[in-house]
């Protein structure tokens, strides 16, 4: 039995406090399990090395709004020529079909990756290493980095480098596994990636000027400013365009914005939304339970002066009632943080939109500290 159950027994209501615990613990769970999204979707920085100095570059085109894929040339040319940026990278999703021959073709979602790719990131293998500039040549050797998820599911974690895989029917040689905390990034389309391989690889027309289907990410250079990099691309596009005759309808020049707010984007307004809507739940789930404890409270306030008149000191009565009312709160508090491990899951499977970077979701000790917080603050009230 908990102290708080204790103390309801003490006070000769042996039900009402423990389901006031009840209450309060299912108006914390639900607000900590949504607390949970929205510091996982909106409040935390990208699991990426100086994520602020991460954009995403793509082709802009004058009276359209957003950023454009861009053709394999063109990255190429701005990979090549850009002095304001430190890193460059392509890539793009693909659906590759995994086995064949000896057993079952699964469909695996995976993507094409340029050599710089993990480097612009900052995020380095668990094991052996990631794809490099010199895997992304034409008649190069295939290789294959594996995600730590496809490592464990597909191979139970055993040693796979160096193993070959078929993968679309040719072989592939995997020669790297991503640890357990790399995400692939959500701003540039590779949501649930499980594999990476180069993009000179790619089944498509990478050498195709016209074409566009690769999403571009850059880090800002340490002596560089946002500004310095709006200028360089406008400088770069607009060269190319003139160089190669290309049609406005395909882009007017080149444009940077935060990986951050691209892969957002308008998440944040929708768990700000239903992070308030779940706070009212709880105030109204406080309001409930705070009836029926001013009544109980008239009550006391009887039995608080006999002990009065009995001889006991005001600190002692303070002292039992702060007593009381603080197993009531970690009661409730405890009971909240439990649901709330279940609570996630259950947002994360119906959620009312496609919100971004739900995977990174979780239930840890910023969000238990924000439950511990809240629980205080709501016993308190």
């Amino acid at each position: 039995m908990t102290l708080e159950g204790l103390c309801a027994l003490w006070r000769g209501d042996p039900f009402g406090r423990c389901w006031s615990s009840r209450r309060w613990g299912a108006g914390i769970a639900s607000t900590t399990a949504v607390f949970s999204v929205v510091d996982g979707v909106a409040l935390r920085e990208l699991p990426y090395d100086a994520p602020d100095d991460l954009v995403r570059i793509g082709g802009a085109r004058e009276g359209r709004p957003g950023l454009s894929s861009v053709s394999g040339p063109n990255f190429r040319d701005l990979e090549a020529s850009a002095t304001t940026l430190s890193e460059v990278a392509g890539a793009t999703p693909s659906s590759i079909a995994m086995g064949g021959e000896d057993g079952p073709v699964d469909q695996v979602r995976g993507g094409y990756v340029s050599g710089g790719f993990f480097s612009a990131l900052g995020r380095a293998p668990l094991l052996g290493r990631a794809i490099l500039p010199s895997d992304d040549q034409a008649g190069a050797l295939p290789v294959a980095v594996l995600s730590h998820e496809m490592w464990q599911a597909r191979f139970g974690g055993v040693d796979v480098l160096g193993r070959t895989l078929r993968l679309d029917g040719l072989p592939v040689t995997v020669v790297g596994v991503m640890g357990p905390a790399f995400y692939p990034p959500e701003g540039a389309n590779l949501r649930s990636t499980r594999l990476w391989l180069p993009l000179a690889g790619a089944p498509l027309p990478v050498d195709e000027r016209g074409l566009s289907f690769l999403d571009v990410i850059g880090r800002v250079a340490p002596d560089a400013t946002r500004a310095q990099v709006d200028a360089e691309l406008e400088s770069i596009g607009s060269g190319l365009r003139e160089r190669y005759g290309l049609p406005g309808r395909q882009f007017s020049t080149f444009r940077a914005a935060s990986l951050a707010d691209e892969t957002i984007g308008t998440a944040r307004a929708t768990v700000g939304f239903l992070f308030g809507a779940v706070t009212l739940m709880l105030v109204i789930a406080c309001a409930n339970v705070a009836n029926p404890m001013l009544v109980r409270t008239i009550d006391l306030s009887r039995e608080l002066a006999v002990r009065v008149s009995l001889g006991a000191s005001r600190s002692r009565i303070v002292r039992d009632v702060a007593l009381e009312t603080l197993a009531l709160t970690l009661t409730g508090g405890a009971l909240g943080a439990a649901l709330a491990y279940v609570g996630v899951e259950a947002v994360a499977r119906v959620a009312p939109v496609d919100l971004p970077r739900l995977d990174e979701v979780t239930v840890d000790g910023r969000v238990l500290a924000f439950t511990f917080v809240l629980s205080v603050v709501v016993g308190g009230s």
